[in-house]
C-alpha cells in the first residue's frame, strides 16, 4: 500500500515538474501557488455555507494589458465541484488599484460579476450576473505587479439571467456573501510581447 502511494506522489511530483517545464517557470509557479496553501478563492453562495473553490475545481487570476487605450482589467475565476453538480464564480475589475472599492455592477462599468451553477443529472443551468447599479462592492486591498498577487473581499447581489438559466425553480436573485480572495496573477501581453502600464 504505501509502495503505491510513494509511486502515486513520485508521479503526481514528476507531472508538476513537467508542467512547470513545459508551461514557463512564470506560469507554472503562478499554478503551483494559486493551488497551494497560500492561496483562496471563497464565498457563501445561495447559502450561509462557505463555498472554497479549488478543493475539487480551481481557481485562477489574469490582468489583461492588451492595448495601450483600453481599460486595464483584472480577472478572478473559480470553478468547483459539488455533490450535486457544478458552479463557477467570475469577477471582472476594471483599472484595479490596491486599496480601492469598486461598484459591483453592469458589464463596462468599475466591477462586474457572474455566477453559474449547474445541477446534475440533468444539467440545468442557472445562470447570474451583476447586470444592476450598485450590485455590491470589491474591496481590492492588494495588487502587487511584482510578485503578481492580488488580495481583497467582496458581496453582492446577481440577478437570474433568463437568457441562459435553464432551471425553472431558480430563484430571482442570489446574495453572494463572505467572498475573499488571494491569488497570484498572470498577465495577458499583446502579440508584440509589450506590456502598458
Amino acid at each position: 500500500m504505501k509502495r503505491a502511494e510513494s509511486t502515486r506522489t513520485a508521479g503526481i511530483a514528476a507531472a508538476l515538474i513537467l508542467a512547470v517545464a513545459i508551461v514557463g517557470c512564470d506560469e507554472g509557479s503562478t499554478f503551483l501557488f494559486n493551488n497551494g496553501g497560500e492561496s483562496y478563492l471563497e464565498a457563501a453562495l445561495e447559502t450561509a455555507e462557505i463555498t472554497k473553490f479549488g478543493r475539487h475545481g480551481s481557481r485562477s487570476a489574469w490582468y489583461d494589458t492588451l492595448e495601450r487605450n483600453e481599460p486595464h482589467s483584472l480577472h478572478i475565476q473559480g470553478y468547483q465541484h459539488l455533490e450535486d453538480g457544478t458552479c463557477t464564480l467570475s469577477l471582472w475589475i476594471h483599472e484595479p488599484q490596491e486599496g480601492k472599492t469598486y461598484v459591483v455592477g453592469p458589464s463596462g462599468g468599475e466591477a462586474h460579476a457572474i455566477f453559474t451553477r449547474a445541477a446534475f443529472p440533468k444539467n440545468l443551468l442557472r445562470s447570474y450576473n451583476s447586470s444592476q447599479a450598485d450590485a455590491g462592492t470589491v474591496v481590492l486591498s492588494r495588487f502587487d505587479p511584482y510578485r503578481r498577487i492580488v488580495e481583497g473581499a467582496f458581496q453582492f447581489v446577481v440577478r437570474n439571467n433568463a437568457q441562459f438559466t435553464k432551471d425553472p425553480t431558480a430563484p430571482e436573485s442570489i446574495h453572494v456573501m463572505d467572498g475573499r480572495f488571494r491569488l497570484r496573477y498572470d498577465v495577458s501581453r499583446p502579440s508584440n510581447g509589450k506590456v502598458f502600464d
